[in-house]
């Protein structure tokens, strides 16, 4: 490899005094690159979220074009900048998604009976030990709507909740103080109802609950079931410590009982500014045959198995057609038998896209659904990402996997015109071409998986 020293260093007046490093070269400054004259722009390393070097190290940036973003790559991850210069989504940003602002980090260490406290808008998901901004701040602030409590693991499991509902305050009170002002008493129930926008359970009645006497650094109100939480089964939060019941939580499929633990989860709450109610028509469905994209019934579709798929086919989920009956279900749908099943839809080269919402409509006589759920994004076919969850489908009453015509007259046009039975999907801002709808406990009713219709929701 070639080295020059040099003081002052220029092209010939033919090159319009630019100097060019052969490739295979590198041209390393150990000094200042100075750059005051230059009064065009400065061209930053392009290149896909594929295209990532290897072996990043800290201070590294570049431009991805899959997200059309600024990243910086900083406490081992890389994360997205948006025009105002602020972070979103990722490993050390402020969001996960656009119009929110973090006020708590909880992790492993600090103490949640003495947070650390910083202004609004200076919590970062970077942050360790237990951070907050002071609760009264938090209330003195008009301008949020709801409260999302999430998790950096698992940001695409989300608990959504209204900024004016009963007990809200009690659970930011308790979060956002120091323990001698907690207003959740030891051992106490407080019931909360999660709204559009989260993850499960929307419109159902959830407690929350904690059990710390003042002696434990991080038992907090923690989301739970209907009566004692730790009995009843453990959404998010933590109870006792980071080693026993569960540990750190943010899931899908409650947990119940002392054993588990040292999940090394870290703990987000959000103050989300957008308008409560979800508007189903700011958003629209790329899976139909007049979709944004083109006639989705087209596109390429794929699925892992043909064990009692019949005549069925996976485009069949793109056609827009309500079912009321199980009748021709094979024209109308698409089956498969086993354990774990998926299906896919490739949106084609140059269509990558990301998505806020999905839902799932099933065989109209029930059954055929998993009660493990995941949407999941991949710009491979190979490697696939987690971008959505749920257990029991929103609109079911904690009752089915899928959305069922036989359990509450679910059918598409009354789906995708209805926000409370969307689950959210969460990308870090990254597009995707290829879609994926997952289950791996289709054992929770018949052991088929038979879907009839599939939706993903962009906002206009």
């Amino acid at each position: 490899m070639s080295r020059v020293t040099t003081a002052t260093l220029k092209g010939i007046s033919a090159t319009l005094e630019q100097v060019t490093i052969p490739g295979g070269h590198t041209f390393r400054v150990n000094g200042v690159l100075d750059l005051a004259a230059n009064t065009g722009a400065f061209q930053l390393p392009t290149g896909t979220t594929a295209q990532r070097p290897g072996s990043p190290s800290t201070g590294f940036f570049r431009f991805n074009t899959d997200t059309n973003k600024i990243e910086l790559y900083r406490n081992g991850a890389w994360g997205s900048y948006e025009e105002t210069g602020q972070a979103t989504g990722g490993g050390g940003d402020d969001s996960s998604l656009p119009d929110e602002r973090l006020v708590y980090v909880f992790d492993a260490t600090g103490d949640a009976r003495s947070p650390t406290y910083k202004a609004l808008g200076n919590v970062r998901v970077s942050d360790n030990s237990v951070t907050a901004v002071a609760y009264n701040d938090v209330i003195a602030n008009t301008d949020w709507n709801a409260v999302v409590f999430t998790s950096d693991q698992r940001p695409y499991v989300r608990w959504r909740f209204d900024r004016n509902a009963s007990n809200i305050d009690t659970w930011l009170g308790s979060l956002l103080n120091n323990y001698s002002n907690w207003a959740a008493n030891n051992n106490s129930t407080y019931s909360v109802t999660p709204v559009a926008g989260s993850s499960g359970k929307v419109g159902e009645t959830m407690n929350f609950q904690h059990n710390n006497g003042g002696g434990e650094s991080h038992d907090i109100v923690t989301l739970g079931n209907n009566g004692t939480v730790w009995g009843s089964g453990m959404y998010w939060g933590n109870i006792d410590s980071t080693g026993n019941y569960g540990g750190i939580l943010n899931k899908t499929e409650p947990h119940s009982g002392s054993g588990g633990g040292n999940t090394g989860e870290r703990l987000f709450v959000y103050l989300d500014n957008t308008p409560l109610t979800i508007q189903a028509s700011d958003y629209t469905n790329y899976l139909t045959p007049t979709g944004p994209l083109g006639d989705a019934t087209s596109f390429s579709w794929a699925n892992n198995t043909s064990s009692g798929q019949g005549s069925s086919n996976p485009r069949n989920v793109a056609d827009a057609v309500d079912r009321n009956t199980t009748n021709s279900w094979p024209t109308y749908g698409i089956q498969q038998q086993g354990g774990t099943n998926w299906i896919s839809v490739d949106l084609g080269v140059g269509n990558e896209t990301s998505f806020d919402y999905t839902w799932v409509i099933g065989y109209p006589g029930d059954n055929h659904w998993s009660n493990r759920n995941w949407v999941q994004g991949s710009n491979d076919n190979s490697n696939w990402t987690d971008v959505a969850e749920w257990r029991y489908h929103n609109g079911t009453g904690n009752n089915d996997g899928y959305l069922i015509y036989n359990q509450g007259s679910h059918v598409y046009s009354n789906t995708v015109n209805n926000s409370d039975k969307w689950h959210p999907i969460v990308t870090r801002g990254i597009k995707y071409r290829y879609w994926r709808l997952y289950g791996n406990n289709f054992g929770a009713s018949n052991g088929y998986m038979l879907v009839m219709n599939w939706g993903l929701m962009k906002k206009n």
